[in-house]
């Protein structure tokens, strides 16, 4: 008979190569059988959930056990969450449903136990779990346990009392495990003690009458270590007779035995009992028993997920035509509605009936004007040295150092330094009034879709397109602006009139400079028609090179006057122009096209990973 069983069971391949292996120690038996799959399984089931595709929320598989009193049911339920104190004492037998939320403490802290009742939440010890939910239990129709704990994972397990308890409300009872087990979503334990009949027992009857094909059941032949070798032999028989049957044979935890201690026997039992040992891994011990819970709960999201599917395909062929419809559709009527709204206050200079757009016309006007003043404001410090000439002569006096390297005359080796540092300014400067106009434009138009769509979904999708355009916009604009200043570092050439005109009065303010230079009568400040009050004292200790660095400071301010506004202008009609290609048509182009992607998007994710 034993050869029998052998054979028969060893057709069923166990769920992955890791079968045999025993759990991590840190891992309930539940957490250590989840592989690739299931962990891609569950986050495409989060990733559905925060796109807010389907209306009804998601059902996650969860695990019922039932059977007759004293079958093992709460210490199988205990022995797969990798022991939280369910099996307690061995006195003690559940008495009322108890559903437990197994919730995963990512940050390794104690763990943390509450029966709720009535009146809230009542934190226990572990230690005290089997006989709070005792207690707790008299006189209420049910109760939940939430365990927080490292190493198992987020899911639901309903622990009934046995089947024909006394004191128990028979029809009650019956009712009770028929509405769970019937539904989709639950992985239906039935716990059969090695020395029953599973045929005769009523709780194997009614997983049959729910499942009947036993999908997403599992016989579990509990309590095998008590069992006398003839019960067990014919048990083990019975078993292997029928063909589609799932079935796992486990050994119970017994009284104040910890998880681990009751491990530890097992594998020494299933190891060393000549009848025991012959039956297929697969079919025997707790982590065999968490695997094929796992397969089938892996089985039972699948199939959710391609329903969710075919609902994402019916919502796409139900909504495509109405994205095609004229301005009534109400995505199109509120990007409309925004448009407009955004090309009055951002745009247009005319006044606005709206008191709400006239608010944020004003608003913006304000930000713009405060963003153009703090760049004027900067711009013209760039470059002002506490003394007057102090960059010139220390530019001059640093190429005197490089002479022999230097490939062109110290004059033009100071200039290109003294243009780079300018560069470098203007850019952090224009960088810098980029994003405080575009933060402007951002927050205009987040305020402006808020008050044309209603529709919670479309107006996040809205706001998201938007954010994520202007954020493409700003990178684009600030690699322009590098590549405009790169330019500038590269080409000294300007035919700008501006230019000529400054250079036109250098030789008559060169004249006065000097004059007034070498008139030590003068005070230590003299005035300049072109450059303005300026501090000379410093200067007449060196006046053999003053008309050489007066030369380079009017080659530079020259320059720098046309290479400002340039690169200024520049900027600011790049904003300008791609702002109001935002408004005009942009915007409600990448918010459409954003809507379907996502859906589309949800619907390739799912299928993908499904085929893998």
């Amino acid at each position: 008979m034993a050869s029998r069983s052998t054979a028969s069971t060893s057709q069923t391949a166990p769920l992955n190569p890791t079968t045999n292996a025993q759990p991590l120690a840190e891992h309930s038996p539940l957490l250590a059988s989840y592989d690739h799959w299931m962990l891609t399984l569950l986050d495409t089931i989060d990733r559905l959930k925060n796109m807010r595709i389907v209306k009804e929320p998601i059902q996650l598989p969860k695990i019922v056990v039932v059977g007759a009193q004293s079958s093992g049911k709460s210490s199988v339920l205990d022995s797969l969450a990798g022991g939280i104190g369910l099996s307690g004492k061995e006195a003690i037998c559940t008495s009322v449903p108890v559903f437990i939320r197994l919730e995963r403490n990512h940050l390794g802290v104690d763990s943390q136990f509450s029966v709720v009742v009535k009146e809230g939440p009542i934190p226990i010890e572990e230690a005290d779990v089997a006989e709070m939910i005792f207690l707790a239990g008299l006189g209420v129709q049910d109760l939940s346990l939430v365990v927080k704990k490292a190493g198992v994972p987020d899911l639901t397990m309903v622990d009934f009392p046995g089947i024909g308890k006394d004191g128990v409300d028979g029809y009650w009872l019956r009712k009770k495990i028929m509405e769970q087990i019937s539904q989709e979503e639950s992985i239906i334990l039935c716990a059969v003690s090695a020395n029953k009949d599973f045929l005769e027992s009523e709780a194997f009857r009614m997983c049959r009458d729910v499942d009947p094909g036993m999908e997403r059941s599992i016989l579990v032949v509990t309590k095998v270590d008590m069992t006398p070798d003839d019960l067990l032999r014919v048990a083990i028989a019975g078993i292997a007779d029928i063909a589609d049957l799932t079935y796992v044979l486990v050994r119970n935890s017994i009284g104040d035995e910890t998880y681990a201690q009751g491990t530890e026997k097992e594998r020494t039992l299933f190891e060393n009992c000549d009848m025991l040992s012959g039956i297929h891994e697969s079919n025997k011990g707790i982590q065999s028993l968490a695997q094929k819970v796992v397969r089938i709960q892996g089985a039972i999201i699948t199939k959710s997920i391609q329903n969710i599917l075919q609902q994402i395909h019916e919502t796409i062929s139900i909504n495509m035509p109405n994205l095609n419809r004229p301005p009534q559709n109400a995505m199109r009527r509120a990007l409309g509605l925004t448009k407009a709204s955004l090309r009055k206050i951002i745009i247009e200079k005319k006044s606005i009936r709206s008191p709400y757009e006239n608010q944020m016309k004003n608003w913006f006007a304000r930000s713009t004007c405060q963003c153009q003043d703090k760049l004027k404001s900067k711009c013209d410090e760039i470059g002002n040295e506490k003394n007057f000439l102090d960059q010139e002569i220390e530019m001059l006096n640093e190429a005197d150092t490089k002479k022999s390297s230097l490939k062109f005359s110290r004059v033009d080796y100071a200039f290109i330094k003294i243009l780079d540092k300018k560069l470098d300014d203007i850019f952090s400067l224009l960088v810098d009034f980029v994003s405080g106009y575009l933060y402007g434009v951002t927050y205009a138009v987040k305020y402006v879709l808020s008050m044309h769509t209603a529709d919670p979904h479309l107006l996040f999708t809205a706001k998201q397109a938007a954010e994520n355009m202007i954020a493409r916009m700003k990178e684009q604009t600030v690699a322009h602006l590098r590549e405009a200043v790169e330019i500038e570092r590269a080409v000294h050439i300007t035919l700008n009139d501006a230019y000529q005109r400054i250079w036109d009065g250098y030789s008559a303010e060169k004249r006065d400079f000097l004059q007034k230079l070498n008139d030590n009568s003068q005070p230590g400040w003299v005035n300049c028609d072109r450059i303005g009050l300026v501090k000379v004292g410093h200067l007449r200790a060196n006046t053999d090179e003053a008309e050489l660095v007066f030369y380079l400071r009017w080659r530079i301010m020259s320059h720098w006057s046309v290479v400002r506004g340039r690169l200024v202008d520049n900027v600011t009609v790049d904003m300008v122009s791609s702002v109001k290609k935002l408004v005009e048509w942009e915007m409600e182009c990448e918010i459409l096209n954003k809507v379907l992607t996502e859906v589309n998007a949800a619907s390739s994710s799912v299928s993908g990973d499904l085929s893998g």
